[in-house]
């Protein structure tokens, strides 16, 4: 589908709608970017950014912040989720989604 078709709304509707978190897995970070800002300043939805670049402490708020269900969208670069050990992969999540 080309750009500007909707293909969001696929995965932002069902986080606004359930209860729980997105995960949204992309390998460009100024997508990731462009989509945090859209879905937090322009549309009042909390969105953060979970990349294998953030530091610790950084990494640490993020996931208190979803794990007291405030944040509705994390968005992830592949290189994130590839450590089995990384404790976002073992927070239940509503959907994935591949942006």
């Amino acid at each position: 589908m080309p750009n500007g078709s909707g293909k969001r709304l696929c995965f932002q509707l069902p986080a606004v709608l359930e209860k729980g978190f997105v995960v949204v897995v992309s390998p460009i970070n100024s997508l990731m970017e462009e989509q945090i800002d859209t879905l937090a300043h322009k549309l009042d939805l909390p969105a953060l950014c979970y990349t294998s670049g953030i530091s610790s402490k950084l990494g640490e708020a993020v996931l208190a912040e979803v794990q007291n269900d405030y944040i509705k969208f994390v968005h992830v670069s592949p290189e994130a989720l590839t450590d089995s050990e990384d404790p976002l992969r073992h927070i239940p999540y509503t959907l994935q989604a591949h942006s």
